[in-house]
């Protein structure tokens, strides 16, 4: 059985199954909101590019978020531990507690499929808060075990 890996445990993978697990690291709450960083898996069917995912990414972003005045501000490919990344910054509304948010989402394929970064803050803390955001991105491997 092979094994899944997260931070202090170990737990066994059985055969056939997938880890679509979301780890959420959460910073310090400043009023309503912290800012976060939410790391998600998705097992894909077939290979294909950073780029491509984040493609398809985006046209359930704006159905999702298409009421909450959703819009991307920059996008393209980057590099994350060596590996082809693509990013992407966009903002929408959180009505139900009256906050914009600002996301930076990173992109990554592996050999088990598409790791998404979101990292997360209202907009006007956003700025003060990427710097931690791009080092714990770029800080980011996929373990070789």
């Amino acid at each position: 059985m092979e094994k899944m890996r997260h931070h202090d445990f170990v737990c066994g993978l059985p055969p056939g199954w997938f880890d679509v697990s979301t780890v959420v690291l959460v910073g310090p709450a400043e009023g309503d909101f912290s800012p976060n960083i939410a790391i998600t898996r998705e097992p894909l069917p077939a290979p294909v590019s950073a780029e491509q995912y984040a493609a398809d990414q985006l046209a359930q972003l704006k159905e999702s978020l298409g009421e909450q005045d959703y819009r991307v501000l920059q996008e393209g490919k980057i590099t994350v531990g060596e590996q082809p990344a693509f990013q992407r910054f966009h903002v929408f509304r959180m009505p139900d507690v009256g906050v914009q948010v600002k996301q930076w989402q990173v992109y990554v394929i592996g050999r088990r499929g598409a790791v998404t970064l979101t990292c997360s803050d209202k907009v006007e803390t956003f700025d003060r808060s990427f710097r931690t955001f791009q080092e714990a991105v770029n800080q980011f491997r996929f373990d070789p075990a």
